[in-house]
């Protein structure tokens, strides 16, 4: 029984000691390789581009990374930039930083206005009667602008390549002038390129405003002048006081009727100003109408030709 024991235990020592050898050389293998591997810095402007190593992602730059010596294949991707591509030797016990300056890709872009004269205008840069441009990838401003319809303008971005564009203009209409009048007296005459009007409409209605504000200001103080000279005099006993107050209560009166008068004159004067700025926008036309009716027929006429040049 007691060899038994013993042997047993010795058993158990052997496999201790075995498991402490493995675990003393796997340790030792592992700092040696890590002695041994290279430490590479890459970074990259703009920052943030994908790092792939051997087809492996190994993440973003800014980076630093150990890797086993041997030939590399690094690769350094972002949208919008040309992907770099470098290959490396990597040493034991190496350290390198690595540094790139991405190219950003070009973009190849057509655009088709409606209507075709429409002025385009890229990042502050106006064109005219041009539709191919060569763009870097990125966000550009753009804004279509004609005379008689609504101008667009939106921050737009393309990625590299061939990219089309296609931009409707809507004409401007009646309706939107009235709105715009019927909310801000002048703001229909600024949609509708009335240079002049856009100006007096705004003016003539904050005068009259102003009148009517003061107007009914001074109407309400002739009334508590009269209802005053009013009540004095309805309770005076002397007859000195009472025909004191009633000659006050005549003129307050006669100075209320000249309150209500202004104030009725400058009220409607005010609704007045309002009414002719609102039917103006309707009966008076804008000078770009008849401006959009040629470019139309031109536009016309040039499909026409280009569709019959095509038959042939």
């Amino acid at each position: 029984m007691n060899y038994f024991c013993f042997s047993k235990m010795k058993t158990i020592s052997r496999l201790v000691l075995t498991l402490l050898l493995y675990m003393h050389v796997k340790l030792f293998s592992q700092e040696s390789l890590n002695d041994a591997a290279a430490t590479l810095k890459i970074e990259s402007d703009p920052p943030l581009a994908k790092v792939v190593i051997d087809g492996q992602e190994i993440g973003s730059t800014p980076l630093r990374i150990q890797l086993k010596s041997g030939k590399k294949m690094m690769e350094l991707q972002l949208d919008g930039y040309k992907t770099e591509k470098r290959i490396i030797r990597v040493y034991e016990n190496m350290i390198k930083s690595y540094q790139f300056r991405l190219k950003k890709l070009d973009v190849n872009l057509s655009i088709k206005v409606t209507p075709f004269d429409a002025l385009i205008n890229i990042d502050g840069k106006k064109y005219l009667n041009k539709n191919e441009f060569h763009l870097s990838s990125e966000s550009h401003l753009f804004l279509f602008e004609k005379t008689g319809y609504e101008s667009y303008r939106k921050h737009l971005y393309f990625k590299s390549g061939d990219r089309q564009l296609e931009i409707s203009l809507e004409k401007k209409s009646i309706s939107g002038a009235f709105i715009r009048s019927a909310v801000l007296p002048g703001w229909g005459q600024a949609y509708q390129d009335k240079h002049n009007k856009q100006y007096i409409f705004p003016l003539l209605f904050a005068s009259t405003s102003i009148g009517t504000a003061l107007s009914i200001i001074n109407y309400n103080n002739s009334v508590d002048i009269y209802n005053s000279a009013k009540f004095n005099y309805q309770y005076s006993f002397k007859e000195s006081d009472v025909n004191f107050y009633r000659n006050q209560m005549e003129e307050s009166y006669n100075d209320l009727e000249n309150a209500e008068l202004m104030r009725k004159f400058f009220i409607i004067s005010t609704i007045s100003v309002w009414l002719w700025n609102v039917i103006d926008t309707i009966i008076v036309p804008p000078k770009w109408q008849d401006e959009i009716l040629i470019s139309t027929n031109l536009q016309n006429n040039r499909i026409s030709t280009e569709f019959k040049f095509s038959i042939r």
